[in-house]
C-alpha cells in the first residue's frame, strides 16, 4: 500500500472515523446514557409485534400514531439477540454507523470526499447525535432511511439514472412507515421527479406512497375498529404547538446552544448542483413538521444528518479558501486549518464525550436524573424478588423501562387509570367499552407495584398517576425495599 496515495489516505481516515464511532456508540452501551422510559415502551411494542401482536403492555396497539416498520425490525433483533434494552440500543447504534458511512458516500458521489469525511466526522462526535444514537429509540433508524433516500438523490443528480430516483423514492416511502415526518422527504422526491423525470412520476408515486397505503390497508383489515379509533383520537389531540411565540423562543435557545444545526443548514447551499436545493427542502420540511408537532428536541431531531452534511461542505470550502493563501502549499494550508478546527471541536465535543462513554457515567441529562435507575444491581435484586413472588398470570405495575425484566404480566399506572374508562392525553376514554385491553391492569387486579424514581416523578408531575399511586402508597403494605426501589403488595391479592 502506498500511504502517499490520496485515495488510501481517505480510506485510512474513514476507517479511523468509523473506529471512533464504534467506540462512541458501543462502549458501555447498557449503562450510558441512563435508561429512558420510552425505550421500555418501544421494546414492549417490538417484542409483541414480532410475536404477532399489536400490543402495548395490557392494551391493543394498532401502531397509531407510531407506524410499525421500526418495531418489526428491532423486534427481529430482540428475537435473535435477546430481550433487553441493550439489544434495542444495539440496533440504534448500528443505524447510526450506517448514517456516518452514507454521509461519506454522499460526499464522494458529489466528488468531494473531504467534505464527506468532515460530515461523517461531525456526525460521529456531535454530542446530541451520540446520545440519540445510544438510546434504543426509533430516531436513528428513521434518519438512516432519510439518508439512504438523499444518497440516491445525490446519485441521480450526478448520473441522471432513473433507477437511482426510484431507489430514493423507495426509501422515502419506507421512512413514512417509520415516522410520519418522512412525508417531508416524500414531497422532495416527488418534486424532483416532477421537475427532472416526468416519465417516472407514476412509479415514483407508487414507491413513495405504496408503503403507507399498505400500512393503512393492513391496519384496517386486521383491526378496523381500533385502527380507526386510534386515527380519530390522534387527529383530535391538541399537541400541535399551542403557543407559537414560546416555541419560537425555545427554538432560538435550542439553535443558540446547538449552533452547528443552523450553520450546517446554511452550509447545504455549498453542495454542488441541484442537490443543494433538494437537501435544503428536505431540511426545511422535516424541521418545520417537527417544530409544529413537538417543537425542537435536540436528542430526537431527525434532520441532524442534513446539518452535519451541510457543515462538512461549508467547512471544506472554508479550509480550501485558507489553503489558497498558502500558494503552492495549499494542502498544508488546508491541513493547518483543519487541525485548528479539529482541536477546537475535539476540546469542546469529543474529549468530554470520550470521558463519559469510557467511564460509563451518565451524560447529565434531566431525563437520566429523573427516570433512570441509579443502581442496576439494586434493580436486579428487586426484580428477582418480584419474579419469585409472582406467576406469569399475575399483574405487576411498573415503569415501562423496567417492565422487560419482569416475567409476569406488566402494566403501568397510566393503564390502571384508563381501565376505569377515563381518558388521558395519550389515551381516549371508554377504552374498556371498546375492548382495548388484553388483560385487566387495574389496581384491584394488580398483585405488586415496583416503585422507582420514574413513578415518583409522575406522582409529582401528573395528576392521573398521583391519584393512582397515592392510593397504593397509603393503603398497600411495603414487602421489599432496597435503595431507590420499593415493592408494594396488594392487600386483597
Amino acid at each position: 500500500m502506498k500511504f502517499n496515495n490520496r485515495d488510501n489516505q481517505t480510506k485510512i481516515l474513514l476507517v479511523c472515523i468509523l473506529l471512533l464511532a464504534l467506540f462512541l456508540r458501543f462502549w458501555n452501551l447498557n449503562k450510558t446514557p441512563g435508561w429512558f422510559p420510552d425505550e421500555g415502551v418501544d421494546l414492549n411494542l417490538a417484542w409483541n409485534l414480532i410475536h404477532g401482536k399489536g400490543q402495548l403492555f395490557s392494551t391493543v396497539y394498532p401502531f397509531v400514531p407510531h407506524p410499525p416498520l421500526y418495531y418489526f425490525l428491532s423486534g427481529l433483533f430482540l428475537l435473535i439477540f435477546g430481550k433487553s434494552i441493550f439489544v434495542m440500543r444495539l440496533f440504534s447504534a448500528l443505524c447510526s454507523l450506517g448514517i456516518i458511512y452514507l454521509l461519506y458516500l454522499i460526499g464522494a458521489k458529489l466528488e468531494n470526499k473531504r467534505a464527506g469525511l468532515l460530515a461523517a466526522f461531525l456526525f460521529t462526535i456531535y454530542p446530541s447525535v451520540i446520545i440519540s444514537g445510544r438510546y434504543g429509540l426509533s430516531y436513528h433508524f428513521f434518519e438512516l432511511l432519510l439518508t439512504l433516500s438523499l444518497y440516491f438523490l445525490a446519485c441521480f443528480s450526478k448520473e441522471n439514472k432513473s433507477q437511482d430516483l426510484l431507489k430514493s423514492a423507495l426509501f422515502a416511502g419506507l421512512s413514512v412507515v417509520a415516522s410520519y415526518f418522512g412525508f417531508g422527504m416524500v414531497l422532495v422526491v416527488c418534486l424532483v421527479a416532477l421537475l427532472k423525470a416526468k416519465k417516472q412520476i407514476i412509479p415514483v408515486l407508487g414507491l413513495v406512497l405504496g408503503p403507507f397505503v399498505l400500512y393503512v390497508i393492513t391496519g384496517l383489515i386486521l383491526d378496523s375498529l381500533h385502527f380507526s379509533q386510534a386515527v380519530t383520537f390522534m387527529l383530535s389531540r391538541k399537541d400541535v404547538a399551542k403557543k407559537p411565540l414560546e416555541q419560537l423562543f425555545a427554538s432560538y435557545r435550542f439553535f443558540k446552544e446547538d449552533f452547528l444545526i443552523p450553520v450546517g443548514a446554511a452550509g447545504l447551499l455549498f453542495l454542488p448542483g441541484p442537490i443543494k436545493w433538494w437537501a435544503l427542502l428536505a431540511f426545511l420540511g422535516t424541521s418545520t413538521s417537527e417544530f409544529i408537532f413537538r417543537g425542537f428536541w435536540r436528542y430526537i431531531s431527525s434532520y441532524l444528518f442534513l446539518s452535519m452534511l451541510g457543515a462538512g461542505f461549508l467547512f471544506d470550502w472554508c479550509f480550501r479558501v485558507v489553503g489558497k493563501e498558502f500558494g503552492k502549499y495549499q494542502r498544508w494550508g488546508y491541513f493547518c486549518a483543519f487541525l485548528i478546527f479539529f482541536l477546537c471541536v475535539g476540546w469542546g465535543y469529543l474529549v468530554p464525550d470520550l470521558k463519559t462513554v469510557y467511564s460509563g457515567r451518565w451524560f447529565g441529562l434531566f431525563e437520566e436524573k429523573s427516570y433512570s435507575p441509579n443502581s442496576l444491581s439494586d434493580l436486579a435484586d428487586a426484580v428477582a424478588y418480584i419474579n419469585q413472588k409472582t406467576n406469569p398470570e399475575d399483574v405487576v405495575l411498573v415503569s415501562p423501562h423496567l417492565a422487560w425484566l419482569i416475567k409476569s404480566r406488566t402494566s403501568d399506572p397510566f393503564q390502571a387509570y384508563i381501565y376505569t374508562d377515563r381518558g388521558t392525553f395519550n389515551f381516549p376514554s371508554n377504552m374498556k367499552k371498546y375492548h382495548w385491553f388484553y388483560y385487566d391492569p387495574s389496581l384491584e387486579n394488580a398483585k405488586l407495584v415496583l416503585k422507582d424514581k420514574f413513578l415518583d416523578w409522575f406522582a409529582c408531575e401528573n395528576s392521573v398517576n398521583k391519584e393512582i399511586l397515592s392510593r397504593i402508597y397509603q393503603s398497600w403494605p411495603v414487602v421489599y425495599q432496597k435503595g431507590e426501589f420499593t415493592v408494594y403488595r396488594n392487600p386483597r391479592r
